[in-house]
């Protein structure tokens, strides 16, 4: 089967630095690798500086950004231009609410090209009426998908509720890498990072953005030095507000012990942050697919995030993590009650590292998408 990945939005995890993106763990590579290993033909499309084609186990094509510069906001008239004349079984496009969108999905409709649209991000409160007026306009254009996959059951719902066919929706969890990401010595790893064996390292992983919640976890940080003062932050990715965060941490006077770190491309370091540290904490206000809860889990480490986690149907309070509410006092109350008792870290890190291990290896959900392409007979209508 020849299969189209086609990101409609720079990588999020480096932008349009290509180097980065090919060597980086995005689940789009991961994907692409997985599938091909199955016996598909398999090609990803993606943003970024300029026209360029590289060989994997699969074809990987880069198309230079024509207007905005913006995540989500890009438009590449190459990579339209090569929609106009490509062929394939199946597109597979990895967003919902990327501006050129619309003329990707009228070029593969008029071209009958089967095509799913897989939705990664967060969901929106349906409540408020804009949001309703939003979800309308997502429904007139999901009419034409054979199939809409989405990481958040959430999302799933509110699709339905705007008008979206039941049978044309799919809950489809995002995946982690277990050959990549698991449980190894945490004094060897805290070695290799040059990290002091007594102290108590929390982590987080992502982008430096404000729906992360990165300004919040700096000063819970701050409020458990009263009583903790050997708890330390790891904080591992890059973003626009990188700087910011950086002026929160002196502000709250946690400069000395919050550590940030940058993005890491790289599997092995970025497992050794996951076993060096003692939790890990993710307070988004917004997310769809959180992989980075799912890489701290396959790692054997207990999680603590907020409510925004719940729409994936994969987190569950006092099971495999703990749901803290989004301010610094909740966050810090979560670390704490993690931190004086052991036995609570022991069973949320194994309940984790049972789920996803079982049910969310690449391997797993690739097997699923492969089933997907296969059995839903995906034609254009």
């Amino acid at each position: 089967m020849k299969i189209t990945y086609l990101l409609p939005h720079s990588p999020e995890v480096c932008g349009l630095n290509n180097d980065a993106f090919k060597e980086s763990t995005h689940f789009s590579l991961i994907f692409c690798e997985k599938l091909s290993e199955l016996n598909n033909d398999v090609e990803l499309l993606y943003f970024g500086t300029k026209y360029s084609v590289n060989k994997k186990e699969y074809e990987i094509i880069e198309f230079p950004v024509s207007i905005g510069k913006s995540f989500g906001q890009e438009l590449s008239v190459p990579l339209l231009k090569y929609l106009l004349t490509m062929d394939s079984d199946i597109v597979h496009i990895h967003g919902l609410r990327q501006v050129n969108l619309l003329p990707i999905v009228v070029i593969l409709y008029l071209k009958k090209i089967p095509f799913i649209v897989h939705h990664h991000g967060g969901y929106f409160n349906y409540s408020k009426r804009k949001v309703r007026f939003f979800y309308k306009i997502m429904s007139f254009f999901l009419k034409y998908p054979c199939v809409t996959l989405s990481v958040s059951k959430i999302e799933i719902k509110n699709l339905q509720k705007s008008g979206v066919s039941a049978n044309k929706l799919i809950h489809f969890p995002v995946g982690v890498d277990c050959s990549q990401f698991y449980p190894t010595d945490q004094a060897i790893s805290r070695t290799k990072l040059s990290l002091n064996t007594d102290d108590i390292y929390i982590l987080f992983v992502g982008r430096m953005v404000f729906l992360k919640g990165v300004q919040y976890l700096i000063k819970a940080i701050s409020i458990l030095q009263k009583n903790y003062n050997n708890v330390r932050l790891i904080l591992v990715g890059d973003g626009p507000q990188h700087a910011y965060f950086k002026s929160v941490a002196e502000l709250e006077n946690v400069s000395d012990v919050v550590s940030f770190v940058g993005f890491v491309n790289n599997y092995e370091k970025l497992r050794t942050y996951y076993n060096a540290t003692d939790i890990c904490v993710f307070p988004s206000l917004s997310e769809g697919s959180a992989i980075v809860t799912l890489e701290a889990m396959a790692c054997k480490k207990p999680i603590i995030c907020t409510r925004a986690h719940l729409g994936g149907g994969i987190v569950e309070d006092y099971t495999n993590a703990l749901i803290a509410d989004i301010n610094p006092s909740s966050i810090a109350e979560k670390i704490v009650e993690l931190i004086e008792n052991k036995s609570l870290q022991d069973s949320i890190s194994k309940s984790g590292y049972n789920y996803v291990t079982n049910n969310l290896s690449w391997e797993v959900l690739s097997k699923k998408l492969n089933d997907i392409y296969i059995s839903n007979n995906l034609t254009v209508d």
